[in-house]
């Protein structure tokens, strides 16, 4: 989903904003940038990045979370078709999850930060 606004975003602003909006997800940086965003709770895991006046934002899995991960070493312990099978059963497992979690996080940056509160067009 792709929303216009008018100035760049300040991340940490954001940040602090998204923290107080969703007390129980973990709302942190990536590990080498803090020009992105991510809102993590459990598998899943919401990115937002600003390029010019857009501020993009997607959904999915989170790798970073120990299970998944470990899930996923032994998926591909057993073969890399294990792996993909272990990936593609969790994506349609946590698929309502982290797209309900988009839509609750977009819509808290188009209340502060949007133009007009419209989205150019969503994917």
């Amino acid at each position: 989903m792709k929303i216009l606004v008018e100035n760049q975003l300040d991340f940490e602003e954001l940040r602090v904003l998204l923290q107080q909006k969703f007390p129980n997800y973990k709302v942190k940086y990536p590990l080498f940038s803090k020009k992105m965003v991510r809102v993590i709770k459990g598998f899943s895991n919401v990115a937002i990045i600003q390029k010019d006046n857009e501020v993009k934002i997607t959904s999915g899995l989170y790798l970073g979370n120990i299970w998944m991960a470990l899930g996923l070493a032994v998926g591909l312990a057993a073969g890399l078709i294990g792996g993909f099978v272990f990936l593609a059963i969790m994506l349609l497992l946590k698929k309502k999850q982290f797209s309900s979690m988009k839509i609750e996080v977009s819509n808290v940056i188009k209340e502060h930060y949007a133009i007009e509160n419209i989205a150019l067009h969503s994917t």
